[in-house]
Order: structure tokens, then C-alpha cells, then sequence
């Protein structure tokens, strides 16, 4: 059977996604591997798969939790340094010797790493670049996804987005001016304005045509339009945008996924609907994470019906919270999907694999983005009806109880996430990723590809 290997961003957020796809892959017979950071050896066994190291010389054993409990200039001092060291190994040949040891027979990447894509292609191995979040690039009268604006439908809406689009464009090429010359002589600490042109190199020593670069996305790394690029979520949970060739929704919430067990069930009210409130793994991340913890909790505890279950994260700043009454359970980490199939309503980051999670399990939700691509994704359950959204700055104690107070007495809201829960359900049961991953498989030259290393297997254990 085939050999097939994963590579994605070194983030739970990233990883769990693709474990549906690579479970029905291993049913099937297939050899899994997931090419990752030492850190993520422990979690990617758990889940039952084979991993092997990589980056590792970029980040060592240990490096998550260093990264989590430092301060945020070290954290972006330390980002400017994983960037360059990314780099280093893309061009100096380490890349491309693990992949060429391995000879996987098709190699999924993330999107945030697609430069492992590009020397993929130079190596001859198939690819497919893997998007962890909605199509980030300009689609029609589709805003930007880092920001809260709905799809244009009217001149002012249109002019809108082309507005957001603007300055996000003028601002990357003001970085590029002004930003890129710093970096050279270490007096800035944002190594995204340097990506562009590390593509590009790197593209043109892959062969990789210099016009299926796009530089006008969401992010800074740009996209590679030569290759085919599935997206991780569910069509009908995006905004409504014209087809693409090459873009497909495919499966990605994994039922399956092994938790952590370590949770004090016996501490859930029965009696009580249950309000599970989590920020996700990047919590320590987010500058507004403490303040809007503290007002679910206020919100929470004013209602008798209601039972919080709060996920901190590994916040640096969790403590601020305060005290909590004593029907509210605090952990760090939470059984996530074990936790939505007894809620009643969530409280999450807009994180788009955690309202995926809430979505297909039927919970209403109440989404307080924080960054990235939260106020894009917030976005969408509020044009689906599915949830309402919090901006973080408006996260005080009246408002949140509000807007949840609304969710839970909202028949219409409710049956809008059953509704649409259904047509992702069976999207999901469909598995058009697993589907088109066997029919890449069946073709000729990976077939001769995989009957070529099979070979080369047999003689070394001879």
C-alpha cells in the first residue's frame, strides 16, 4: 500500500484537522506518517500514528512550553529566529534530504509551510497543500479573513471590502520597503515581509513557474496556484464565493481523536445545561484572553440554569481570572468533543476548527475572536445564524449574559444549527478527501513511484 506523509504547522489547530483524513487512510491499509517537531511525538502516538522528526533543529524538545511561558517580545524574538532557521533548512538541503529518505508517495502540507511543497516538487513527490482555514485569498466580493466584514452586496459593501483589501496589500508592500532592510541588520523582529522573496527564490531553484506565486492573500506566505490546495472545513459553513479549480472542501473533525481523560466528571450538574467556554491551545497568545474568561464566568454564574466548564489554556495571565464560584470547573485543558456532546451552548476564540467541533456536534455558539482568522470565521456564524459574536473589547459581564441568554432562548437559532450541522454531517460521512486521496493514488506514476520504493524496501531488508 501506499506511503503517506503529513506535514503540518507545529499547532494542535493544525494537526487535528487532517487526523479524519489520515485515520480512513490507515484503515485502508496505507502507511501514515506525520513529519513533525519532537514535541508532537507524544500526541501524534496517542492518536495512533507514526511520527518522525522534523525541524527539529528549529524546534527542539521542549520548545512548546518554553515558547508558551515567555513573554511576548521573546516570543516574537524567538519567532524571528524559527522563521530564518525554516529558511536555512528549506534551502540548505535538510528538507530535502528527509523527504527524499522517506519517499513518501503523496505528501500533504500545510498551507503556513509550503515551501516544504515546493521542494517536494523539485524531489518529484505529489503533493497537496492542506488549509486549515477558509481560501485566504481575494474571491470575488470576499473580505479578507482576518476581518469581521460579511460578503459585499450592495456598492457599499463592495467598496468595503475593497478597502480591506486594500490596505492589507499596502501595508505588505510598506513592509516590504521599510521592514525588509531592518531585518537585514536585526533591528526588527517581523520576519513576514521576507517571505515573499524566500518563495520565490526558492520557487525558482524548485522549477516551481514564477506565476503560480499569489501574493494578494490574507497572509504573507504566498499561495501556490500550480497545486492543488484542499480546504479543511465544511463548504457550507463558508460564504457563498464562485467555484475554483483545484479547491476542495474535504473532511476534517475526527471523532475519533483520543482526549485527554483527566477531567473531574463528577463535578457536572445534571440538573444544569452545561456552557463550555474555551480559548483553544493559542490562548496564551491573546492580550484580551483573561478579561473575556472572567466576564463568561460573571455571565455564567448569574444564571441558576447554567453550569460553566472553563478551558483556560496554558494562558500565562490565567490567574487574573479570580475566584470562581464553586459550580464552575476551571482546568487547562479540556476533553473537548466528550464536553459538546453534553453542552448546551459554547463559548469559543472563533478558532475555526473548534466552532467546526460545535457546529457538527449541534451546540450554538458564542464567538469572542481574537485574532488570525477569528473575526472571518465569527463572521460566517453570524451569516449562517448559527451563533452570535462578542468582540473582545465589548466582553463585559451584561453583555455576555445577553447575547447567551439569546442563544438559549432561541428556537430558530437552534434549529438553523441543526440544519446546518446535517449538510456537514454528511459532507463529513462522504469523505471526498479520502475519495480523491485513492484516486491520486491509482494514477500511473505514482503507482510506479510506490512500486519503486517498495522495491527499494525489500533489498535493504534483504
Amino acid at each position: 500500500m501506499a506511503l503517506i506523509a503529513f506535514q503540518m504547522l507545529e499547532e494542535p489547530g493544525h494537526i487535528n484537522p487532517t487526523l479524519k483524513l489520515a485515520r480512513a487512510l490507515k484503515a485502508r491499509g496505507h502507511r501514515v506518517v506525520y513529519l513533525e517537531p519532537p514535541d508532537f511525538e507524544g500526541y501524534i502516538a496517542k492518536q495512533g500514528f507514526e511520527h518522525q522528526p522534523f525541524f527539529e533543529e528549529v524546534y527542539p524538545a521542549g520548545f512548546v512550553e518554553r515558547f508558551q511561558a515567555a513573554s511576548r517580545l521573546t516570543r516574537l524574538r524567538w519567532r524571528l529566529r524559527h522563521q530564518e532557521g525554516e529558511m536555512q533548512a528549506l534551502r540548505g538541503g535538510d528538507v530535502a534530504r528527509r523527504l527524499e529518505r522517506l519517499a513518501p508517495d503523496l505528501l500533504f502540507v500545510d498551507y503556513l509551510n509550503n515551501g516544504v511543497a515546493l521542494v517536494a516538487r523539485k524531489l518529484g513527490i505529489p503533493c497537496v497543500v492542506l488549509n486549515t482555514t477558509f481560501q485566504p485569498g481575494r474571491d470575488g466580493d470576499i473580505p479578507p479573513i482576518y476581518t469581521p466584514l460579511l460578503p459585499a452586496r450592495s456598492p457599499l459593501g463592495r467598496a468595503r471590502v475593497a478597502l480591506a483589501w486594500q490596505r492589507l496589500l499596502l501595508a505588505r508592500r510598506l513592509g516590504k520597503v521599510v521592514v525588509r532592510p531592518l531585518n537585514r541588520v536585526g533591528l526588527t523582529l517581523d520576519p513576514r515581509p521576507d517571505w515573499p522573496d524566500f518563495m520565490a527564490t526558492l520557487a525558482g531553484e524548485s522549477g516551481y513557474p514564477p506565476d503560480g506565486l499569489d501574493d494578494e492573500m490574507t497572509y504573507p506566505i504566498p499561495s501556490l496556484t500550480g497545486m492543488p490546495e484542499w480546504v479543511l472545513a465544511p463548504e457550507a459553513l463558508d460564504f457563498p464565493r464562485p467555484p475554483q479549480e483545484g479547491r476542495l472542501y474535504v473532511e476534517s473533525v475526527d471523532e475519533e481523536r483520543v482526549e485527554s481523560a483527566d477531567f473531574p466528571w463528577d463535578r457536572l450538574d445534571p440538573a444544569r445545561r452545561l456552557v463550555y467556554c474555551a480559548l483553544g491551545t493559542q490562548a496564551f497568545r491573546y492580550r484580551h484572553g483573561p478579561r473575556v474568561l472572567r466576564a463568561i464566568v460573571d455571565a455564567v454564574a448569574g444564571n441558576p440554569r447554567w453550569q460553566l466548564v472553563l478551558a483556560t489554556g496554558t494562558h500565562p495571565r490565567a490567574k487574573e481570572i479570580g475566584q470562581v464560584p464553586g459550580s464552575v470547573v476551571v482546568v487547562e485543558h479540556a476533553p473537548q468533543l466528550a464536553l459538546l456532546r453534553r453542552a448546551h451552548l459554547m463559548v469559543n476564540h472563533g478558532g475555526l476548527q473548534s466552532v467546526k467541533e460545535a457546529l457538527l456536534l449541534g451546540v450554538p455558539m458564542l464567538c469572542v475572536p481574537q485574532a488570525y482568522d477569528q473575526p472571518g470565521n465569527g463572521a460566517r456564524v453570524a451569516f449562517h445564524g448559527i451563533g452570535r459574536v462578542l468582540r473582545p473589547e465589548d466582553a463585559t459581564r451584561a453583555r455576555a449574559r445577553a447575547l447567551l441568554e439569546e442563544l438559549d432562548g432561541s428556537p430558530s437559532i437552534r434549529e438553523r444549527v441543526r440544519a446546518l450541522s446535517a449538510r456537514f454531517r454528511e459532507a463529513e460521512q462522504a469523505r471526498p478527501g479520502l475519495a480523491e486521496t485513492e484516486r491520486r493514488l491509482a494514477g500511473g506514476e505514482q503507482a510506479r513511484r510506490r512500486e519503486e520504493r517498495e522495491g527499494r524496501e525489500a533489498a535493504a531488508r534483504a
